[in-house]
């Protein structure tokens, strides 16, 4: 097979991306469809065909992150074979992630998953209001995910996440804070909140452009919502490590180090690499990807050799930031000098300077797209 694996580089991390769903959100615009058994087996064949052809390199990975897509719709047969023969290849791991979805996670479901080697389960949550969920195309409850989350627990994973969405249609701040209290009432480990983005191609964004849906909050509303999330959540035991990630204690292992630069390597249809600082793309029709991988053929092509300029997008999302020494290390030059523009977001207020590290300001965490626009 001519993919990156010709690249001779040690990966550390690697994701695995699993496109299937039960039902198609109406926000999402990521690679996924909704598939039956046949084809989700041969995907999984053509997973671990891709796998073994990357042993040496799986052999050193510390994390694994299993995202989609919805890896949970798999089914745990599936799932478990996948997980048995991917953690056999990878003896080194310290974190073995997946995303689930509440809809998916019974009690036979979880106990079968408690005897997997997962150790962090992120639920994709997204609102506890009923009438969000039903907009947004989520199958699930609020009260389902209190019994997931309880089930969970019960069984032993001690890491587990809750991913909200803000800016929801007609959504306002108090109802956001109702979001997040109850999901901090549940005892998570970690909570991401995302802000809602309309991608061109999706449901909501098709009915944004009909004049249908209207009442998305503006930029000051959004904002607040933001600024809610960043303020409260420490009062209540949550540190900020990225843009949009708090934790008690339990970051993710595979997103840090995505967003500190290290290698990474990703598997399945539309994954993406980083190798040596080059990134990698694999084809994102599930079709043409199995093919590819039954037929011997090519499923990667490099995306982008800027690994500086990957390097400060990705780290300036940190709250630690940026080291510049070990940026001018790495790439031979020194921060300012490889992107002089920078200058003029620090001048603004939008970059502060601690400890040798650049980055975000509180007031540049509102405005990271005028920073990333400078890189």
């Amino acid at each position: 097979m001519r993919t990156c694996d010709r690249i001779g580089v040690e990966t550390m991390n690697v994701y695995v991306h699993i496109p299937f769903c039960r039902r198609i959100c109406t926000y999402c615009d990521f690679p996924r469809e909704m598939a039956k058994e046949p084809k989700r087996r041969r995907y999984v064949k053509a997973l671990l065909r891709e796998a073994e052809i990357q042993r040496t390199r799986l052999s050193s990975a510390r994390t694994l992150h299993l995202g989609g897509g919805t890896p949970s719709e798999l089914g745990m047969k599936l799932l478990g074979e996948l997980l048995d023969e991917l953690s056999g290849m990878m003896p080194l791991l310290e974190e073995i992630a997946v995303e689930v979805n509440p809809e998916d996670i019974d009690e036979s479901f979880c106990r079968q998953l408690a005897d997997t080697p997962i150790n962090r389960v992120n639920l994709g949550v997204q609102s506890f209001d009923e009438e969000q969920l039903c907009r947004l195309g989520r199958g699930h409850s609020p009260s389902q995910v209190e019994q997931v989350f309880a089930r969970l627990r019960q069984s032993g994973f001690d890491n587990i996440g809750i991913d909200l969405l803000f800016g929801l249609p007609s959504q306002t701040l108090g109802a956001f804070k109702q979001d997040l209290q109850r999901a901090v009432a549940l005892g998570p480990d970690h909570l991401a909140c995302y802000h809602l983005t309309l991608e061109a191609g999706t449901r909501l964004y098709r009915l944004w452009r009909q004049e249908a849906l209207m009442d998305l909050p503006g930029e000051e509303a959004a904002a607040e919502m933001y600024e809610l999330a960043r303020d409260w959540l420490p009062a209540e035991g949550f540190e900020q490590y990225e843009i949009s990630n708090f934790t008690r204690n339990r970051p993710s292992l595979h997103n840090l180090a995505v967003w500190r630069g290290e290698d990474y390597l990703g598997l399945g249809a539309a994954a993406h690499s980083r190798l040596n600082g080059i990134r990698y793309a694999n084809v994102r029709s599930v079709k043409r990807y199995i093919e590819a991988v039954e037929s011997g053929g090519n499923t990667s092509c490099v995306e982008s050799a800027e690994a500086a300029k990957d390097d400060l997008l990705l780290g300036l999302r940190l709250r630690e930031g940026v080291d510049m020494e070990t940026f001018k290390a790495r790439h031979g030059t020194e921060l300012f000098s490889f992107s002089p523009r920078l200058k003029e977001a620090l001048a603004a207020g939008l970059l502060e300077v601690r400890d040798n590290r650049v980055r975000l300001s509180e007031r540049g965490q509102l405005l990271g797209n005028e920073v990333f626009a400078r890189v």
